[in-house]
């Protein structure tokens, strides 16, 4: 009976199918990742999927995406973020082996307590890995299989027939490593021995077999052979895997470090040792030369002159190097604990808690070249200079800071010895944000820092001279020269050759070009230091800004031109409606005066678009049908296109309405046009078509986004100059525009993004470059049918009526043709030509008001103010607010208060039948 049995049983076919090939063929090792959804929000997650980078990994959240991922993915190795939420360490291990059997776990914990570990390896662990260790997870997770491969090696042969067994040898070959087994003696007497042994030992298996040539005990390093004997024989006693770090020395003589791991194994009343040897010279010898340099470093910080501290993050001393003990006269375990301002002399305290304290609390990533004043332990005063940089965790927080500096004391008596170099560093240091360029007293450049590369793309083995910079820099010969001539003549403008900045056009490595604002300096001794400021952004952001004044500002000017007209039209159409009323049908006026009539319906369609251009339109939903909108928007079209743009209409007969602000919609159309337009210059053909569509259940990669349905279909193609693909990504961004500067703001596309989906509805755009465009909008169909709405009629005696209507207007045309309205029909009306008077007005009068009809825009108190104060003592009252100038959050007051309100101009029949509605409910 065997007296060693591992602990794992790794199903044979699988672990050689899957190892076998991920060894043999160099691909991915398959690992299940078991994973806490919500612990330290996400930070182990990324930390895991970036050290397992390469490997094909799987992860599970869920007790059942767990069990699932064990039988369809079938890992070679779980790795278990400990703890998990999801189920406990030994319930993963226990079902991990039933269906898995001899997988093994590795545990990845933060927890560095024994009593952990010991839980985790008595559960079944395979092994564990510390967080802080996490980049030896992946040489943990290769070793777990590649000795699995061994423990399992032997339980095939028994169930391998003559066919298979090539494939196993093959396998066993072809690990980066030896597989063995050999007699228990001292002799290590190799009974089989893989093909890794030539690259391992550079002896074949036939050589070391038997002990042909030689035993594998005599190339053991004389002084580690007593140890290992000794190591395996007490693993054996302890019925235990045994894994061994030792040297050998193999043919060529050469001293190589292996990792052996192996087990006992009973066979015939004997004992035989089967195991894996595996050369590990590269990684010890990194480890060696990682501990050199950590001894080098550890002896430079005793011994160096200079002074090196770190701080907690509140100043306090948690290293000091031995060279304090000369500048302070303090043993470095006395200052461990103590604040770094403690010894700052009183005069500095002041500059330098402030500045230090400005950068440390993450004000300045840094604070470089600090020079003070400090105390001993004598009260003697010594000068120090210094850098302290800050170290932050992964979330930012300050964690330490590093102190590196010296005594100047002495120094400071010969800064004149050294003023050009700390000129140099002063210069470089001030200014480190911006990009900087060295030149030497020959025009060669010495130095380029890192944001100069950043920032255009040259590196010193780009450009090597001043002149190779201006030629890479500025390709075109006249710009360049023009460049040249004038860093020449303004440096020899000033006794310092100081130049003034200057803004140039920089082309960069990449062919991009970008606006600069340079400064040069001449220093002393004949060098240049050229620094330089990236303002693209910056200009372009202006830009964009003085052309969203603008446009403001005309959006402003053409809302405030349509309120004016607004009002004088008001006088106009209901002027002409009395007329219309009272004349004659047989009178010749009576066509005068329909033509006034009309002509101030159309001045007032005018006014409607000006505010709709201004933003400033009320949105109004309507039952409307697209199809008509076009039609009246056609002759709009066509002096828009001009007679080199050929305008079709394809307009479907059955259309379905759809409930939409028709001024919205005239603005979708006329801004699509005006790209279309735009974007054949040389003139084309722009289609407009109109469709029914039916969707079905919403495909998940439909670009639509809509539920199914029926939608109304508006296409605008063009055969322009088309779009690309990056171009219609970014079509619908806010000021995002392929025009010359100054040619568009950018808002035309977003603008009709936002009208379509505030209509429940979606926009799609279909363009290559060269072939031109098509824009498809997706309006959902209104469930009414019939024709859109127009404006009500009121006839007969629904118009009339006895109540007292107090009338708050400012402008006397509007006022009085209202009044004139209102009587004519019966009402009682007071006049008030502003706020105040329509106040005094409600309280003084002897008549009980019945309705408040209030224009908006009033000099002093405005109309819903007026409103709101006479709504506090008449609750009952009734209100209408009528206005040429419309806001949308003042509407949406207006409606929040539950007052109706009436756009001018208006007819008769529509504001008296407002008031009728509104009195009569």
């Amino acid at each position: 009976m065997a007296y060693y049995q591992p602990e794992f049983y790794v199903r044979p076919d699988m672990l050689c199918k899957q190892a076998g090939t991920a060894m043999k063929e160099k691909t991915n090792v398959k690992v299940l990742v078991v994973l806490d959804r919500h612990q330290d929000d996400g930070e182990s997650e990324r930390q895991i999927e970036k050290t397992l980078e390469g490997f094909d990994i799987v992860k599970a959240y869920t007790q059942k995406e767990y069990e699932s991922a064990l039988a369809s993915f079938q890992p070679l190795v779980i790795v278990a973020d400990y703890p998990m939420a999801c189920l406990e360490i030994t319930d993963a291990i226990k079902k991990a082996q039933e269906v898995l059997p001899g997988i093994p776990l590795i545990v990845l914990t933060d927890a560095s307590s024994e009593d952990t570990i010991v839980k985790c390896l008595e559960a079944g662990a395979w092994d564990y890995v510390l967080k802080e260790h996490i980049r030896g997870l992946p040489f943990v997770i290769r070793n777990a299989v590649k000795i699995r491969l061994v423990e399992t090696s032997r339980e095939l042969a028994p169930a391998m027939d003559k066919k298979r067994m090539p494939r196993i040898a093959s396998l066993l070959n072809h690990l980066p490593g030896m597989v063995y087994r050999c007699h228990n003696d001292r002799k290590w007497t190799m009974e089989f021995v893989s093909e890794g042994c030539f690259a391992l030992t550079g002896y074949r298996p036939e050589e070391l077999e038997k002990n042909r040539v030689v035993a594998f005990a005599d190339l053991i390093h004389p002084e580690d052979r007593d140890r290992v004997w000794n190591e395996i024989r007490n693993a054996l006693a302890r019925f235990a895997p045994y894994q061994l770090t030792y040297r050998i020395i193999n043919r060529k003589g050469e001293t190589r470090w292996v990792w052996e791991h192996g087990a006992g194994v009973r066979e015939n009343g004997r004992w035989l040792l089967d195991g894996f040897i595996w050369d590990i010279t590269d990684k010890k010898q990194a480890e060696d030369r990682l501990h050199e340099q950590d001894e080098k470093f550890r002896l430079f910080m005793e011994n160096t002159r200079s002074l090196l501290a770190i701080f907690d993050n509140n100043v306090r001393y948690e290293y000091v190097s031995p060279s304090h003990r000369d500048l302070l006269g303090y043993e470095p375990e006395e200052l461990v604990g103590k604040s770094g301002f403690e010894f700052v002399h009183p005069d500095e305290t002041g500059k330098f808690t402030g500045l230090l304290a400005k950068g440390l609390k993450g004000e300045m990533a840094r604070v470089h070249g600090i020079e003070y004043k400090v105390l001993d332990k004598e009260g003697r005063t010594h000068y120090i200079r210094g850098n302290f940089d800050s170290v932050s965790d992964s979330e930012g927080n300050l964690k330490n800071i590093i102190f590196v500096g010296g005594d100047v004391t002495a120094l400071r008596q010969t800064s004149e010895a050294l003023g050009r170099e700390r000129e140099k560093t002063s210069a470089l240091i001030e200014k480190s944000p911006l990009g900087m360029l060295l030149l030497d007293d020959k025009g060669l450049i010495a130095d380029i820092n890192s944001r100069f590369t950043e920032m255009f793309g040259y590196t010193p083995d780009d450009i090597k001279s001043w002149d190779e910079w201006l030629e890479a820099a500025y390709p075109n010969t006249e710009y360049r020269q023009q460049i040249a001539k004038s860093w020449s003549d303004d440096l020899a403008k000033g006794d310092s050759g100081n130049g003034l900045p200057q803004k140039h056009v920089v082309t960069c490595k990449d062919g991009s070009e970008k606006t600069v604002l340079f400064f040069f300096t001449a220093m002393t001794g004949g060098e240049k230091l050229l620094v330089a400021q990236d303002i693209t952004r910056q200009e372009a952001l202006e830009a964009q800004f003085m052309h969203a004044q603008k446009m403001e500002s005309i959006g402003r000017l053409a809302s405030g031109i349509a309120h004016d007209f607004n009002n004088l039209l008001t006088s106009i159409t209901g002027n002409a409606d009395f007329a219309l009323m009272d004349i004659d049908p047989q009178d010749p006026m009576r066509e005068v005066i329909t033509d006034i009539k009309e002509a101030a319906d159309r001045a007032a369609n005018l006014t409607r678009q000006l505010l709709t251009f201004s933003r400033r339109q009320i949105q109004s939903p309507e039952l409307i049908d697209i199809n008509e909108k076009i039609k009246e928007t056609k002759n709009m079209l066509d002096r828009l296109l001009g007679e080199n743009i050929e305008l079709t209409l394809a307009l479907a007969d059955d259309l379905c309405q759809v409930e939409m602000d028709p001024g919205q919609l005239e603005q979708v159309i006329m801004n699509l046009a005006v790209n279309a337009k735009d974007a054949m210059a040389e003139g084309g053909k722009l289609t407009i078509e109109t469709a029914n569509v039916e969707l079905d259940e919403t495909d998940p990669t439909s670009p639509l986004e809509l539920p199914p349905g029926r939608y109304a279909l508006l296409s605008i193609t063009d055969t322009g100059t088309g779009m690309s693909g990056k171009v219609r990504s970014q079509a619908f961004e806010p000021f995002f525009t392929t025009k010359e500067k100054g040619k568009g703001t950018g808002l035309g596309l977003s603008t009709v993004y936002g009208i379509v989906k505030q209509s429940r509805g979606n926009i799609l755009i279909y363009s290559e470059p060269g072939k031109g465009t098509t824009v498809k909008i997706f309006i959902p169909a209104c469930a009414e049918t019939g024709p859109a709405p127009h404006k009500t009629e009121h006839k007969g005696k629904n118009l009339y009526g006895t109540e007292t209507v107090l009338v708050a207007e400012d402008e006397e045309r509007v006022r009085k043709i209202v009044t004139m309205m209102l009587a004519r029909y019966g009402y009682n009306v007071i006049e008030a030509d502003c706020g105040e008077e329509a106040q005094r007005l409600f309280k003084t009068s002897n008549r009980h008001v019945d309705l408040l009809l209030t224009d908006m825009i009033m000099p002093g108190i405005n109309g819903l103010e007026l409103a709101k104060s006479l709504r506090e003592t008449s609750p009952e009252l009734k209100v209408i607010c009528m206005s040429g100038y419309t806001d949308t959050a003042l509407f949406d007051k207006i409606k929040k208060e539950g007052f109706l309100f009436v756009h001018k101009p208006f007819t008769a029949p529509d504001l008296l039948g407002k008031i009728r509605e509104l009195l009569d409910s």
